[in-house]
């Protein structure tokens, strides 16, 4: 738990240092190597991702798209057509009437939480299970909507 929280307060002070300014100026951190590096200190890539990119592309395939974050980080943006699953108690049961076969896309913040919620679903027997690297921050910041 501890690990987990010191984690969490790095990702908020790199947040602040790295994300705020950009997306006031209109940048995108996605070239920008120190948020890459960011993101490398945070995530153990220990599950397949997909890039917002890669994401864009599938939307036409109709992924399943879960939401990682708190109920209350959803209720104020979320990726169109995401399902809240949530992290500290995850709601498995968005998965109920889902295919093993479908292909899942988790997303967070940044892609920590996501990371460990898709190593869930994948434990669960769901083969085409990613998580999208960069988060929900990645893909606002590549100009892409938020509802």
């Amino acid at each position: 738990m501890l690990k987990y929280l010191k984690k969490l307060l790095t990702f908020n002070i790199l947040t602040l240092i790295f994300l705020i300014p950009f997306s006031c100026q209109g940048q995108k951190p996605v070239s920008d190597e120190k948020y890459g590096a960011m993101l490398n200190t945070l995530l153990q890539h220990s599950v397949k991702e997909i890039s917002v990119d890669e994401l864009e592309k599938k939307i036409i395939t109709k992924p399943i798209i879960l939401d990682a974050r708190e109920k209350k980080e959803f209720s104020v943006s979320h990726i169109r057509h995401a399902k809240w699953i949530g992290y500290n108690e995850p709601n498995f049961d968005v998965l109920k009437n889902v295919s093993k076969f479908s292909t899942v896309i988790v997303y967070c913040s940044v892609g920590y939480r996501s990371e460990k919620i898709t190593e869930k679903i994948k434990a669960m027997g769901y083969n085409e299970v990613y998580n999208l690297y960069g988060g929900v921050f990645e893909w606002f910041n590549q100009g892409n909507p938020l509802y």
